[in-house]
């Protein structure tokens, strides 16, 4: 019998270079930064409908904590998205960090 054959494009190739780039972010990320991530993640949650990672980094900044690589970030972002705790708006926000340029933050939404 035939098999099924899967095509793999170009942009699946990008998605899965781009989380294999944060899961590496992540393990390398201070584990007291990771720590203070997830209590922020925590009082967002229950203050907040929508959020962007400035909301996390900047605050954690501002006390003295920071971590090598925000993309690290990303990872777990998308862990509390798996578990249907936050969820992507598909909205692109002017991210406030200045290293950032004016460039664009993704808006997510507690559920």
């Amino acid at each position: 019998r035939g098999k099924t054959m899967v095509q793999t494009t170009i942009y699946d190739l990008a998605r899965k270079a781009k989380h294999e780039g944060m899961e590496r972010s992540y393990l390398n990320s201070d584990s007291e930064w990771r720590k203070a991530v997830n209590e922020r993640m925590t009082e967002i949650m229950s203050s907040k409908e929508t959020f962007t990672a400035d909301d996390v980094i900047i605050p954690l900044n501002e006390r003295g904590i920071f971590t090598r690589d925000n993309r690290a970030l990303g990872a777990i972002f998308t862990a509390y998205s798996r578990t249907g705790l936050i969820e992507n708006t598909r909205t692109q926000v002017v991210c406030k960090r200045k290293e950032r340029h004016n460039g664009y933050v993704t808006l997510w939404r507690v559920k």
